[in-house]
């Protein structure tokens, strides 16, 4: 979910300037919005990461993975 973003800003990614569309569920739909002033974004998550219980058996499966 996103809190501090509305339709119609800009923000700043990189070094280019985007304008947000639309906010969905699940994704954020930008245009190129180039000259036009922005601000860098700032995103909040839903609720706290995840646990180093399970974080950590999980990041070892994708190291060996990579092999």
């Amino acid at each position: 979910m996103v809190y501090e973003t509305r339709a119609g800003d800009c923000i700043l990614l990189g070094a280019s300037t985007w304008r947000v569309e639309a906010i969905g569920p699940d994704r954020v739909l930008v245009s190129p919005a180039p000259g036009e002033p922005a601000r860098l974004p700032f995103w909040r998550g839903d609720g706290p990461g995840r646990r180093s219980s399970w974080g950590e058996p999980s990041g070892n499966t994708c190291g060996r993975w990579r092999g």
